[in-house]
Order: structure tokens, then sequence, then C-alpha cells
């Protein structure tokens, strides 16, 4: 596993913020690398785009405070 993997998989593990989804571990199998994520009842922000096409400027905004 090459080390810019590792260190992106610790840096995820050790993020404690509101604005970023929580991860709870993460292992590597056959070559794989899984993550287990916090769940996001809302779904992606992708899949949010694809039903409304477009997210107004003030949601942004309160997304990304």
């Amino acid at each position: 596993m090459s080390k810019a993997i590792l260190l992106e998989l610790r840096t995820l593990l050790e993020c404690d913020h509101e604005n970023i989804i929580s991860s709870y571990g993460a292992f590597i199998r056959s070559g794989n690398v899984t993550i287990a994520l916090e769940y996001m009842n809302a779904g992606s922000l992708a899949f949010v785009l694809s039903k409304v096409k477009q997210v107004p400027e003030n949601v942004l905004g309160i997304i990304t405070v």
C-alpha cells in the first residue's frame, strides 16, 4: 500500500469537525481499501445535485460554513 494512501486514511480518521463526515475506520483487503463513514440521510452532494440540478447560493453558504 502506498504511503500516500495510508497518510490520507490516517488524516481522515483524525479529522474531527462538524462539517466533515466522520470516519469510523478503514481496512485493506485484497488490495481494496474499505472506509466506514458516517451515514448521511440526505445522501451525497452528487445525489442531491442529480435531483435539484442547482443548489442555491444561500444553501451552499450553510453547507460550507
